[in-house]
C-alpha cells in the first residue's frame, strides 16, 4: 500500500466533522472521497492560498473549505451569468476562508499563484487544465497541484501515464478501499464492490478523479510543451472533424 494512503487516516475525523453537513450528489460537483484526497495530501503543509479554477455550484469550494478552514481559498469561475454561479456564491457566502472571482482563468491564474501556493484545476478540462497548469509553472514555483477529470480513458490520463509517471490518483485501489465509503451519493452495492481492492477493474471508472502532481511533477520541459501542445490539437481536430461530419463530439462524463 502507498505509504501516503496510510498517512491519510490522521485527518479522517477531522475531515469527516467538518464536512458532516455537506450533501454529496451536487451536479457536476466532486465527490467527498475526491475532496478527502485533497485534504489529506496538502497534509500539514501552510501554503499561502489554495487557487481553484473552476467552481461550478461551489461543492468542490465548500468542501475544501470546510476541511482546510486555516487555508485561503480564491475560487475562479468564468461566467458570472451561468445558472451555477447564483448556486455557489449562495452556499459559500459563510465562509471567511473563500474569495469567489470571476474571469478567465487561463489568463489570470497564471499572473497570481504565488511560490508555495496549491493550484486545484477542475476547468477548463483535459488537455487545456495541463496547459494551464504549464503556464503556472513557468511563472510560479507552486507546491503542489490537482487536476480534476484524470479518469481512465481520458486524454489527460493518457498522456499523465506516459509522460509523469507514478502519479497518486484518486481512483487507486488502495485509496477506494478505505475511502469509498464517504461517497453516500454512491448505492451500497457500488460502496461494497469498490471497498475490496480486489475488485478494483481497470477499466471501470469510479469518479471524475483527481490527480496529484508534486513540485518534482511541475517541471515542463520543451519537448513536454510540444507533447501537451500535440494532444491539445489532436483533441481539437478530432472534435472539430466529428463536428463537421454530423457525429456526436462532445466527451459526456463517465460517471454522468
Amino acid at each position: 500500500m502507498d505509504a501516503q494512503i496510510v498517512n491519510f487516516q490522521k485527518y479522517y475525523d477531522e475531515f469527516t466533522s467538518f464536512t458532516s453537513d455537506i450533501d454529496d450528489g451536487v451536479p457536476r460537483g466532486i465527490l467527498k472521497s475526491e475532496a478527502f484526497f485533497v485534504r489529506a495530501l496538502i497534509g500539514d503543509i501552510k501554503p499561502m492560498q489554495l487557487i481553484e479554477s473552476g467552481r461550478a455550484q461551489g461543492q468542490s469550494t465548500l468542501l475544501l473549505a470546510k476541511s482546510l478552514p486555516h487555508l485561503r481559498i480564491i475560487s475562479f469561475e468564468r461566467d458570472y451569468d451561468h445558472v451555477d454561479s447564483k448556486i455557489a456564491l449562495d452556499r459559500l457566502n459563510s465562509l471567511n476562508n473563500v474569495c469567489c472571482l470571476f474571469g478567465d482563468s487561463k489568463k489570470i491564474l497564471p499572473n497570481i499563484a504565488l511560490e508555495g501556493d496549491v493550484v486545484v484545476i477542475d476547468g477548463p478540462k483535459d488537455m487545456d487544465a495541463l496547459w494551464l497548469l504549464k503556464k503556472i509553472s513557468e511563472k510560479t514555483r507552486i507546491s503542489c497541484a490537482f487536476i480534476h477529470d484524470a479518469h481512465r480513458g481520458s486524454l489527460l490520463r493518457m498522456w499523465l501515464d506516459r509522460f509523469r509517471k507514478n502519479l497518486l490518483y484518486s481512483d487507486k485501489s488502495d485509496f477506494l478501499a478505505r475511502y469509498c465509503h464517504l461517497d453516500r451519493c454512491k448505492s451500497d452495492t457500488e460502496i461494497k464492490f469498490w471497498s475490496n481492492a480486489n475488485n478494483y477493474p481497470m477499466q471501470k471508472v469510479y469518479s471524475g478523479t483527481f490527480s496529484f502532481l508534486q513540485a518534482k511533477d511541475l517541471k515542463f520541459s520543451i519537448l513536454d510543451s510540444y507533447r501537451i501542445f500535440y494532444f491539445k490539437m489532436f483533441a481539437k481536430y478530432t472534435r472539430s472533424l466529428k463536428k463537421r461530419l454530423g457525429l456526436k463530439y462532445k466527451t459526456n462524463h463517465p460517471c454522468g
